[in-house]
């Protein structure tokens, strides 16, 4: 989204319904550049949001403004005569000044505005009121929206946007997920190896190629049932995304939709003895390591792209 902000009628109860579909869908916000105001709160009523570097977030607050042409009318010898069944009867219109009673149900409107939009942010960012409320309205820069709790990331808007359709999966089956942190784990890598082959080719068609090729594997269809084993061809091999397709398909499903059960020890292994790269697999309890200790070999990996 690119935007200052807008108009109060109808913000709250999307936000609600956006909120109230968490869990059910997966929702993320992308801010690029600008989120800003009614902008903001359907913003953070998503799961994730990403913010570009350049970009901003927040003016979480209400804002009237009221004109008033009555001093114009009257220089131009204008008279306008207004009859009324009460004395709140089109209070605060333009053609008369505004009185103070008019002024201060306008301001009780506009705080109760203030008080339910500044509640909402707090459920849905898991802020507390009083943190929500001490950000004055006040709009701020991508790195402050993460300190402040605004936002949840800085990137470029594409990398965002392809991490998140790599989490996708076509199909009603439950079947095992990749975390978000194995993806972005991925396009780290992809990014990484991709900027190594890229002192030959150039950094931005290599980085390009290498996340394209990981994205295709852990989206073909037989990396579905499979992510794990998708999940260490994409990053631990030089695969091509059909040679992965073709190696994913010889594999068995590694987990039903009950419970985290994979498949027996050893069996994996002998089934890739014929593969090209037989250090690839799906890991089981004993070979699994922390996901930090994989976060990190991803980071350090210089490979190229496949041919």
């Amino acid at each position: 989204m690119n935007s200052g902000g807008g108009m109060v009628a109808g913000n709250f109860d999307l936000v609600d319904r956006i909120y109230a579909a968490r869990g059910i869908k997966p929702i993320r916000a992308f801010a690029a550049e600008h989120a800003y105001s009614a902008a903001y709160n359907i913003f953070a009523a998503t799961d994730h949001g990403t913010v570009a570097r350049t970009g901003g977030v927040g003016s979480i607050g209400v804002v009237v403004t009221h004109f008033e042409y009555s001093k114009m009318f009257d220089e131009a010898g204008i008279a306008i005569n207004i009859i009324r069944s009460k004395p709140g009867k089109m209070e605060g219109n333009p053609y008369e000044k505004l009185s103070e009673g008019a002024r201060e149900r306008i301001q009780e409107r506009v705080d109760e505005f203030h008080k339910q939009f500044v509640a909402m942010v707090a459920r849905n960012r898991s802020m507390d009121v009083k943190a929500v409320d001490a950000t004055g309205a006040h709009t701020f820069m991508a790195q402050q929206a993460i300190e402040n709790g605004l936002a949840d990331e800085v990137g470029a808007v594409d990398d965002a946007i392809t991490a998140f359709e790599a989490t996708f999966s076509e199909g009603d089956e439950q079947m095992a997920e990749i975390t978000q942190a194995d993806f972005d784990t991925a396009v780290a890598a992809a990014l990484v190896a991709g900027k190594e082959q890229g002192k030959a080719e150039g950094v931005a068609e290599g980085a390009a190629g290498e996340r394209a090729r990981v994205v295709a594997i852990l989206g073909h269809d037989n990396a579905k049932d499979r992510p794990k084993a998708a999940l260490a061809a994409a990053l631990d091999t030089d695969m091509s995304a059909e040679q992965a397709g073709k190696f994913l398909g010889n594999l068995n499903a590694e987990v039903t939709p009950v419970a985290d059960v994979g498949a027996p020890k050893g069996m994996l292994k002998a089934a890739m003895r014929g593969s090209e790269n037989p250090e690839v697999g799906a890991s089981n309890a004993d070979d699994d390591k922390s996901e930090m200790s994989r976060a990190e070999k991803a980071l350090l990996m210089t490979k190229g792209p496949a041919h």
